[in-house]
């Protein structure tokens, strides 16, 4: 029964995909269908398209005719009063004869004003009553069409008048006569004497000339004709009243286009458009709507056989994947959605039922929570892989027995778990049993004592939330918004996180850019040597000052170039700031003050690192000792030997190397043993907690006097009252660094305000490590002395050894009590101490 239902469950996709492949097949059936109607549609358009050009194409032309036409028989009336002609019957019928052989005519004559007609050929008569009497109006020119009646019957024609002056003299009308059916010979008229039947008629329905196709008129009489061929034609189907509208349009010379179903059910079309240049003329095309469908419809079969090749071909590829499908189905499901390492669901599983679960019960409020094993790269290097994929194991286990029922949590990578739980009362409990859970199983099955703590991001799912990618990296942001000290690690989401996001994003776009544009500025915090109570250096700190004067902070940057690796850039970019600063002040003759420099962790990782510090002070040529570089003990926590090699390389540079923040760390003293450093840094808090604990300013004493025995540097940090001050001279301090001297300044500032002040700062250095120097020798001198069983030699050879080991330039060996010793003399010591440690260790 089970195996049914799992086979019915199986085959579920399958029957999907089998009906969406009917539905696909059903669709693009229509959407061909509906294709093969728009382009029959298209074509359709675009015939009645074309035969409307072909209509106005051949109307132009006539009016273009008939206009040149006119221009002819003006030039000819013109002709005959040129150059002060007379108007004798001569000149009159020479002008005659001339025009009479011209195509384009098949009259011309000559009307006086006593009505007497001159034909060609010397012909002189008296204008009849029946003849064009009533068209003549004096001194006016005129074109009108008429029909003309000749044995065979009527003939339409084109009557020309135009009126014969000289000045105001008024002698008479030139009449030329053009046959209207030579103009529907010309090749614009070609194609619609192909698809129709073509009219040239009057206001009344006369018709002037024809060139038929389909139907011939019968009428002997040429009036009314074209309308009583519409009547006979068209039938009952087409009223009087639509052959009183087609009249009216004409007179309103209105282009118009009607239909009308002739007597063999065939649809018809006609278009009327007037002919502008002569009055009461028109163009008249009857045409049946066949013409349309002989044309379209070979380009409808190919493109319905086209259609159809088509969906034969998807048809084919649908069987072919269903088929697939179904074979390999039950497969399919499993890779899709089990986790292969912890045995459960993956985070495929999550998104398909999630998004079911949430829909199917949007009456019960949900909380989607993004989580991961804070430090678990630790305990995968500590405990090995096998033991931390058990780990992952139990989470998904003790998760799924607690949250269940309606309630979901799968791993999605990594470390990294998603979870769908009910937002009720009980959620928070119900976090705090599993995660007691997890730590049990982890040290009973798998011998991890490493504290398990999980680290969530919370967000509350909405009524109009959708999509189910989008709630679960709004729960990650939240996530991400920890970065692993917090108490609870527990993060909900809120406009916050989304704000930060967002800046985040801003910085990133906006970083390439402010590099280029040098939008980050060096500014310089003095560091003050309290013994002499005058300047000992500075430190280079970043600053963002946009082009308008917007601020960004360092701590709002420097942890996002942190994460993406855009620190490495900043900090070589402040570096060389610095160092062309110096060089500038070198070369003009300011006095100088050594600057440090912030180095970053993953700036250290870089293979090419050292090169690159090296090329940078080689270019500007850095005098030794005026660069040093500040680096937090947190680097030597990943790759301590790779970094310590780094670090011995930058000294064989001659580098001055400062620990930044001693005293934050588990391994500062390891770090002062293995690492050579000029400089230690006592960090603020470490600092701030000795002012205020007795036991504190203890440890912080021995810290100095350790530090200046090892010949190091020691500088506090965060000193902002006198009272601070004073107690560092009591502990041993010389140098300090904090708002109570100075806050950080523009680089300009801090060369107008100290470089100034000493006449020559680098002089001054050299006298300081000297004098240092000489203060180191007398302590280890005295040392000697109170211990009777070291010898001299041995004091002697540790002040060579700290003496040595420090970067000062150009030292010269500080004058003792006795006489100075040479290097020679120092080597001949040297070599009998070591003899003698021979000789005890023999007699031992």
């Amino acid at each position: 029964m089970k195996q049914n239902r799992r086979k019915k469950k199986n085959d579920r996709p399958v029957i999907r995909i089998l009906l969406l492949g009917l539905v696909t097949l059903s669709i693009c059936m229509l959407v061909c269908l509906s294709h093969v109607v728009d382009v029959q549609k298209c074509f359709m358009h675009m015939k009645t398209a074309e035969t409307r050009n072909n209509i106005s194409d051949a109307s132009r032309f006539i009016d273009d005719q008939t206009t040149n036409t006119l221009e002819i028989v003006q030039q000819a009336a013109a002709l005959m009063t040129a150059d002060g002609r007379a108007m004798t019957d001569d000149n009159i019928f020479s002008i005659l004869e001339r025009y009479s052989i011209m195509e384009t005519f098949s009259e011309v004559y000559y009307i006086d004003a006593e009505n007497t007609i001159y034909q060609p050929g010397s012909v002189k008569r008296l204008l009849a009553d029946a003849e064009i009497r009533e068209q003549l109006e004096a001194g006016v020119s005129k074109v009108y069409v008429d029909n003309v009646e000749t044995g065979d019957g009527y003939r339409g024609c084109v009557f020309y008048m135009v009126p014969v002056n000289r000045g105001y003299a008024h002698f008479g009308e030139l009449v030329a006569v053009q046959e209207i059916g030579d103009l529907l010979q010309s090749s614009s008229f070609q194609t619609l004497g192909e698809e129709g039947d073509v009219y040239l008629i009057g206001a009344k329905g006369s018709v002037y000339a024809k060139k038929e196709k389909n139907h011939a008129l019968t009428e002997e009489s040429p009036v009314e004709v074209f309308f009583n061929y519409l009547r006979s034609r068209a039938g009952d189907s087409y009223a009087a009243g639509n052959i009183s509208d087609v009249a009216r349009n004409m007179h309103r010379k209105q282009y118009q286009k009607t239909s009308f179903v002739d007597k063999d059910s065939i649809n018809n079309y006609l278009e009327i458009e007037a002919i502008p240049v002569v009055n009461n003329f028109y163009l008249a095309v009857v045409y049946p709507e066949t013409i349309y469908s002989e044309d379209v419809q070979p380009i409808i079969f190919r493109t319905l056989l086209t259609c159809l090749t088509i969906i034969f071909m998807m048809f084919v590829m649908f069987l072919y994947i269903w088929g697939t499908t179904k074979h390999s189905n039950d497969m399919i499901s499993v890779l899709a959605y089990e986790d292969t390492i912890t045995g459960g669901k993956n985070d495929n599983y999550f998104r398909d039922v999630a998004a079911r679960v949430i829909w199917e019960n949007s009456n019960i409020p949900y909380l989607v929570v993004r989580f991961d094993i804070s430090n678990f790269r630790y305990i995968n290097e500590a405990y090995g892989h096998a033991r931390a994929d058990g780990l992952l194991k139990i989470v998904v286990e003790e998760s799924e027995k607690i949250f269940n029922g309606i309630e979901i949590c799968t791993r999605m990578n990594a470390d990294q778990f998603v979870l769908l739980a009910r937002n009720d009362q009980e959620f928070e409990a119900k976090c705090e049993d599993m995660i007691q859970s997890i730590n049990e199983r982890a040290r009973e099955d798998l011998a991890i004592m490493f504290p398990i703590r999980l680290k969530r991001g919370i967000y509350p799912v909405r009524k109009d939330d959708t999509d189910v990618n989008i709630i679960i990296d709004r729960a990650n942001a939240a996530r991400k918004s920890l970065n692993g000290d917090e108490k609870t690690m527990v993060a909900m989401y809120s406009d916050k996180i989304v704000n930060q996001m967002y800046k985040v994003d801003q910085i990133e776009s906006e970083m390439e850019a402010a590099i280029k544009n040098k939008e980050f500025q060096v500014f310089i915090q003095p560091k003050w040597d309290i013994v002499h109570d005058r300047i000992y250096g500075g430190e280079a700190l970043v600053r963002w000052i946009k082009a308008d004067g917007t601020r960004i902070f360092p701590d709002e940057f420097i942890p996002v170039f942190e994460k993406n690796g855009f620190v490495e850039k900043l900090d070589l970019y402040m570096l060389e700031e610095v160092c062309k600063r110096l060089r500038v002040l070198i070369d003009s003759g300011f006095s100088i003050f050594p600057i440090s420099v912030n180095q970053s962790r993953l700036l250290l990782h870089n293979p090419n690192y050292v090169d690159q510090i090296k090329k940078i002070l080689k270019r500007y040529r850095i005098p030794n000792g005026y660069i040093e570089l500040e680096i937090t003990e947190t680097v030597f926590q990943d790759e301590r030997e790779t970094m310590i090699t780094t670090m011995n390389l930058l000294k064989q540079q001659d580098v001055q190397l400062s620990m930044d923040d001693f005293g934050s760390g588990y391994s500062s003293l390891n770090m002062l043993k293995d690492v050579p450093f000029d400089v230690i840094k006592i960090d603020r808090e470490f600092f701030s907690e000795s002012i205020t604990s007795n036991s504190s300013i203890l440890i912080l004493r021995k810290i100095i006097e350790m530090a200046e025995g090892l010949g190091i540097r020691v500088l506090c940090e965060g000193v902002e009252t006198k009272e601070q001050v004073e107690l560092l001279k009591q502990l041993g301090c010389c140098y300090v660094q904090g708002y109570y001297y100075a806050k950080p300044m523009p680089m300009e500032e801090f060369i107008t305000t100290y470089c100034k002040s000493i006449p020559d700062g680098k002089k001054y250095y050299d006298d300081l490590y000297e004098a240092e120097a000489v203060q180191r020798e007398e302590k280890l001198l005295k040392e000697a002395e109170s211990v009777k069983t070291q010898s001299v030699f041995s004091a002697v050879e540790k002040f060579k050894k700290n003496y040595v080991e420090k970067p000062v330039q150009e030292r010269k060996m500080p004058q003792t009590k006795g006489p100075r010793l040479s290097t020679e003399e120092q080597k001949v010591l040297m070599r009998e101490e070591r003899k003698r440690k021979s000789k005890d260790a023999g007699k031992d």
